[in-house]
């Protein structure tokens, strides 16, 4: 009995991305507990920065019945590609008015409106955005001048106590992956 529960969460862990957008390879390197490397999610994502959350939308999509929530965000850095004015990040998920409810292994986490996260997002046939690699291309943002990041698939609730990852850091290896020059910190004046 266990080992057909944890075929069917592999499966809707493998099926759900696919639905949304990502690929297989992705959805099952998180279903194995791997992590993807920032070059990998850089190769694949079409948009990524640093942003703040504007809003979420629980719906049902039409064309195929999954409960979803959408995540409206705005963004203050934009590392690559364009989001356009109004950027939405699908989340497989969520609860509707009427009770009903959706939860999808992989995709427990929360989001709150106010919140500044790092994105790494690639394109939807449903007309939005989806997180590279399940939920690896998402980062919550401590506090400071140069945070300390945490990927939503280690800390899905909030941030974490201690990361050895800063926004600074981040953006170099992002910057690195893109081939374009680390910026370096500013001279005191």
């Amino acid at each position: 009995m266990r080992e057909n529960l944890n075929s069917g969460r592999a499966f809707l862990a493998v099926l759900l991305p696919i639905l949304l957008g990502s690929s297989a390879a992705d959805a099952l390197a998180q279903a194995r507990g791997r992590s993807l490397p920032v070059e990998d999610m850089v190769r694949q994502a079409d948009v990524i920065g640093v942003a703040t959350v504007e809003g979420a939308t629980v719906r049902e999509e039409s064309r195929n019945g999954l409960i979803c929530t959408d995540f409206r965000l705005s963004f203050s850095e934009v590392w690559k590609g364009d989001p356009g004015r109004e950027f939405t990040l699908v989340k497989p998920g969520g609860q509707l008015a009427n009770g009903q409810k959706t939860t999808v292994p992989g995709h427990e986490f929360v989001l709150k409106p106010g919140e500044p996260v790092v994105v790494f997002a690639s394109p939807s046939s449903l007309g939005n955005h989806n997180i590279i690699g399940l939920r690896q291309g998402l980062y919550r943002l401590g506090s400071g001048e140069n945070p300390q990041v945490y990927r939503v698939s280690e800390y899905p609730l909030k941030a974490g106590a201690s990361s050895s990852v800063t926004l600074k850091s981040l953006k170099d290896e992002v910057w690195r992956a893109l081939g374009r020059p680390v910026e370096s910190p500013s001279a005191p004046s």
